[in-house]
């Protein structure tokens, strides 16, 4: 469906439970989610990431900025995915706090946390609207390039069995790109 509301990023995530919790463990699945919803990423509520530290503190990020620091790097294969990604069955203390739930990965949209300032690198995306302003999504070219850059570096750390990606619904540049050139299922 074309119509926002209709239940896909929550059967997305139910999917995604699903595959990773698996009641037989020889068969749970290691997911990678990619919100690519920048419209709209909530993501972080269905894993109740919104207070996670590392986001607050600017440690822990998303797509628009890993976009946006492969864009602004002269080399973008140095970038270290886990500053980019967050283990759901994981907590704020580093330890396994969400039974099932460590075979999830979640790349969110981006930071949310409007405000948090990384003063030992001295980035200046001070909120998710002006990292999402300095990338460019109408080159399919690059957009392509940074995806598969994400997906290189997510097989590398991560091995997933499945990478879910999640966009806005309609014509939008995510959502054709996701569709036509990244996607083996839609």
């Amino acid at each position: 469906s074309y119509k926002g509301g209709m239940g896909r990023t929550t059967t997305m995530v139910a999917y995604a439970l699903s595959l990773a919790a698996n009641q037989d463990v020889s068969k749970r699945k290691r997911v990678v989610i990619v919100d690519c919803d920048l419209e709209a990423p909530g993501y972080l509520n269905f894993f109740d990431l919104s207070e996670h530290n590392g986001l607050k503190s600017g440690k822990k990020n998303g797509l628009v900025e890993f976009i946006s620091d492969a864009q602004l790097t002269t080399k973008p294969e140095i970038l270290d995915i886990n500053d980019y990604i967050i283990n759901v069955g994981i907590d704020n203390k580093n330890t396994f706090a969400y039974n099932n739930l460590d075979n999830i990965w979640l790349v969110p949209a981006g930071n949310l946390n409007e405000g948090y300032a990384d003063l030992e690198s001295g980035t200046d995306r001070y909120d998710y609207l002006e990292g999402l302003a300095k990338i460019n999504l109408s080159s399919v070219t690059n957009v392509v390039k940074y995806f598969n850059l994400l997906f290189d570096k997510i097989e590398e750390t991560i091995n997933p069995d499945v990478i879910l990606i999640d966009s806005r619904t309609g014509f939008n540049d995510i959502f054709g790109t996701a569709a036509l050139y990244l996607s083996s299922c839609v």
